[in-house]
């Protein structure tokens, strides 16, 4: 994901979700697109898990799953520290 966000031209199968994060990151005043190893990005393993734990689509607004809300909190710090 970060190569594809960094790449002019994108053909791969995720090119909307690629497309997507381009247009978030338009809307920001500063922002750079890194990659963060599993161990500082636990959110994004629990998220993966919890899609393959669910057999339905779901998505949240304002306030993220409940299994996810501390993680979040850990992973943020981390970066910020």
């Amino acid at each position: 994901m970060v190569k594809a966000t960094k790449s002019k031209d994108d053909r791969s199968e995720i090119s909307f979700a690629v497309a997507e994060a381009r247009e978030y990151v338009q809307l920001l005043n500063s922002w750079r697109i890194v990659h963060v190893k599993r161990e500082g990005n636990a959110i994004a393993n629990e998220l993966a898990h919890l899609a393959r734990r669910n057999i339905h689509s779901a998505f949240w607004m304002g306030k993220a799953p409940a299994c996810a809300q501390d993680l979040i909190r850990n992973d943020c710090n981390s970066v910020l520290a």
